[in-house]
């Protein structure tokens, strides 16, 4: 949930779990106590989801083919006298797909919701009685995550097909609107993307296998990655970092420009090596051996080579 009191679960036994987190606790296994359990899809449950702005509502999509909508407003949640989790009840159910559902999300007014699934189809429906909205179709394969936009009235689909496809909530085209997304792939890679130039502005690299989950903190500084390696990763957005470091070394860079003008004027051969030497100009160290053969001759060239290190 968005406040991070609970957590939704699908399970290969066909069930949907809500778990209440506990992080007072030190203990790691009380940390999580299952107060929910809402059964009743006939094969696994691949996708699950919670409304954003409130905690009255659960979405799962299966393989079964049906999304089920699960009422938990005003619901007390948790174990009755037995140890058993509160039993959850659905809504309404309705067939969404021709195959498996792979993704089921929310959008950010809790209004909507949108289900991908491996008949290569992306579907739009109404979050308050399930009636369909609208279908995007255009992928060549099974569509693998569909995502809205926290900002703009759009869905980002991923693909089977390599594909990401952003697609307009008005009629359901797809087009090329919006900043950045971040995508994973199963060549174990985290991108980030600008939208308008298909440009990838970074590749992030630390699984070592698939990375099947992706997201980003509301603030944009952090994206946590999961992975079939068994590995979560939290990468920090270091735009900013970079870009002072980036600039201090420029400023250096023309600090030590300037020595070395500077040097080469008073005729200080030994330091005007040094500098260049640090600055990687094999250019301007020819051109200064050449004038201190000129000016001084051999000796002093000499004794600049002799206290030259094996590493220059």
């Amino acid at each position: 949930s968005k406040d991070g009191g609970i957590l939704v679960s699908g399970s290969k036994d066909n069930s949907v779990r809500i778990w209440k987190a506990n992080f007072d606790t030190s203990i790691a296994d009380d940390r999580f106590s299952c107060v929910g359990l809402g059964i009743g899809h006939t094969e696994a449950v691949g996708a699950v989801a919670i409304t954003k702005k409130t905690k009255d509502f659960i979405f799962s999509g299966s393989q079964d083919r049906t999304v089920k909508c699960w009422g938990i407003s005003g619901k007390a949640l948790g174990n009755d006298v037995s140890g058993e989790p509160s039993k959850l009840k659905a809504v309404f159910t309705f067939q969404a797909h021709e195959k498996d559902i792979n993704s089921i999300s929310v959008s950010p007014n809790d209004k909507l919701i949108a289900t991908a699934s491996q008949d290569k189809t992306a579907k739009i429906w109404s979050a308050a009685d399930g009636k369909l909205i609208g279908t995007c179709t255009g992928h060549r394969r099974g569509v693998w995550c569909a995502e809205f936009s926290p900002v703009d009235q759009v869905l980002a689909t991923s693909s089977g097909d390599k594909n990401i496809k952003l697609w307009s909530l008005s009629d359901f085209t797809c087009l090329k609107v919006g900043m950045q997304l971040v995508s994973s792939g199963s060549d174990g890679l985290v991108k980030i993307w600008t939208i308008k130039s298909n440009i990838c502005d970074a590749t992030l690299d630390n699984h070592e296998d698939k990375v099947w989950g992706v997201t980003v903190r509301k603030d944009d500084k952090l994206i946590v990655s999961g992975a079939a390696d068994s590995v979560v990763t939290i990468w920090k957005d270091t735009t900013l970092e970079k870009r002072e470091e980036d600039l201090r070394e420029k400023e250096l860079l023309v600090l030590k420009e300037q020595e070395l003008s500077n040097f080469i004027q008073r005729k200080d051969y030994r330091n005007a090596v040094f500098i260049a030497l640090d600055l990687d100009h094999p250019y301007k160290l020819v051109n200064l051996f050449t004038e201190i053969l000129k000016v001084a001759g051999e000796p002093q060239v000499d004794s600049i080579i002799r206290v030259l290190d094996d590493n220059q």
